[in-house]
């Protein structure tokens, strides 16, 4: 899901077009390499080229090509440190240089926007630069892309000169990705007047969002890619965003989705106001990315805030989330992959319903719900909708509750019950009464009865309680029928109904 800013890439013939372009034209004659001029742009763009000029850039053409104006080095695998006359002025008309992916090393080139007013690329990503960001670059007044992503760079994320009033004035994308050792907090306010897109994803950012000053920036408008995966920063945005940044994409995960044979995407499930397709991570692990469609005008406050709710809620007996994204009215969780499915679909699946009997994996399937209702109430969270369809189960049959409410909560599309599913809410859940903890205990006592007698329950009413000992041992039967009293101070705690199943 997110882009990347790629170099440009040309092809051409092997020409001469100035004078200056004898030292080049005689590595393409040496190698038979392909370079390309266009008016007065050159740059070599094979392999070969770089063994001609021994695997280094060369120093001695600093003195030549004062018209070039592109130089595309990329992928040649060149090695070494960046010449000290490059450094000092060389390709006066110089608007973009792109030497990425290579082996470069030593520091960054200080003076590199000295003598070329033009220079609107830098892409020196994927080399093995060391030191720090110059402080002189915040002078460049031409400067619209800058890549330094996947170096070995340390110090200052943001050099204190780079984020003072008019530094980069023009600078649109800035990728400092990868640069393990750079850290520091994001900038009190957005001082890029004209940046569209900033990736620190693998670095120290110091803050745990985006500061609530980004929203007063003159672009905030125009501001659309923030990407932090990999970094300790909150998925949340200042309460100001909904209208101060209403095109913003914040990425905390890096995340794919995955499709068929046919090209069409992999639905896992789907529900009211929400679905769930199979992706990847980092292009390696396998994920569940749960999309959901906002309600139309959502207030991004309340987003974040039940993003915040599931970032902040870890326990073994929850599912994981992984990343989040947030892209106009779609917002995306990237979550732990649950090989075994839901549970609503286990029981109505012949093989896996054997399997869930209460003697044979429902015991515990019990004990792993009860227990991560226990942990959310001692957190003081309410899962507002709780039912076997969000219940997941791993391959080895193994439960763990998802959703905590938030496609609910967030989606465009309503359910039924105010704050849970109309079969299993309490009864103050379908008056829209106020509701406590003990709504979930109500749940789990529905759940706890489908699931000793492998039955679905279709529609209220039509709930059949176990039979013990045949479903159930007498004890769970009775604790079953103490969550689903009406009366919301007679049912048991979570904690209770936990301890209760151990027992059993």
């Amino acid at each position: 899901m997110r882009r990347q800013w790629q170099p440009s890439q040309h092809s051409g013939a092997c020409l001469e077009r100035s004078p200056h372009l004898s030292c080049l034209r005689s590595l393409c004659q040496h190698s038979k390499a392909r370079c390309q001029t266009y008016g007065l742009i050159a740059a070599p763009v094979d392999a070969p080229l770089a063994a001609a000029a021994g695997n280094v850039l060369p120093p001695e053409w600093a003195a030549g090509f004062p018209l070039l104006r592109w130089l595309n080095l990329l992928r040649l695998g060149m090695t070494g440190t960046f010449p000290a006359s490059w450094d000092e002025g060389s390709f006066p008309l110089l608007t973009q240089l792109e030497l990425a992916r290579s082996a470069l090393t030593g520091p960054l080139p200080e003076r590199i926007f000295e003598g070329r007013p033009q220079l609107e690329v830098l892409s020196l990503e994927m080399n093995n630069f060391t030191g720090t960001l110059p402080s002189v670059w915040a002078a460049s007044q031409s400067i619209e892309g800058l890549s330094m992503r996947g170096n070995c760079l340390s110090g200052p994320l943001f050099p204190s000169a780079w984020v003072e009033p008019g530094a980069m004035p023009h600078l649109k994308y800035l990728s400092l990705d990868g640069n393990a050792a750079l850290a520091g907090p994001l900038p009190a306010t957005l001082p890029w007047p004209a940046l569209s897109d900033l990736n620190v994803a693998g670095t120290q950012v110091a803050s745990s969002t985006i500061p609530a000053g980004w929203c007063s920036s003159p672009n905030a408008a125009a501001f659309t890619i923030m990407d932090a995966t990999n970094t300790s920063m909150k998925p949340e945005l200042p309460p100001c965003a909904a209208q101060a940044l209403p095109s913003l994409t914040f990425y905390s995960g890096n995340q794919t989705l995955l499709g068929g044979p046919d090209g069409s995407l992999c639905l896992l499930g789907e529900g009211s106001s929400s679905a769930v397709f199979l992706g990847q991570i980092s292009g390696q692990e396998d994920v569940a990315v749960k999309v959901v469609e906002l309600s139309p005008g959502m207030d991004s406050r309340h987003v974040w805030h039940e993003v915040s709710l599931l970032r902040a809620c870890v326990h073994r007996r929850l599912v994981a989330l992984l990343g989040v994204a947030c892209q106009g009215q779609l917002l995306m969780l990237v979550m732990e992959l649950m090989r075994g499915g839901d549970l609503h679909s286990a029981l109505r699946r012949p093989a896996t319903r054997d399997a869930l009997r209460w003697a044979a994996r429902g015991r515990q399937v019990a004990l792993d719900v009860a227990e991560a209702l226990a942990f959310l109430h001692s957190c003081g969270v309410q899962h507002a909708d709780l039912k076997p369809s969000n219940v997941m189960l791993t391959g080895e049959l193994q439960a763990k509750l998802t959703d905590l409410g938030v496609a609910q909560q967030l989606g465009s599309r309503s359910r039924q019950a105010v704050g849970g599913t109309t079969q299993y809410a309490a009864p103050e859940q379908l008056l829209g009464l106020p509701c406590t903890t003990k709504a979930d205990v109500y749940s789990l006592g529905v759940l706890l009865a489908v699931l000793c007698t492998g039955r679905s329950l279709a529609a209220r009413g039509q709930l059949c309680l176990p039979t013990a000992p045949d479903d159930c041992p007498q004890a769970v039967l009775e604790l079953i029928q103490e969550c689903i009293c009406p009366d919301p101070a007679r049912r048991p705690t979570a904690e209770e109904a936990l301890r209760r199943l151990h027992d059993s």
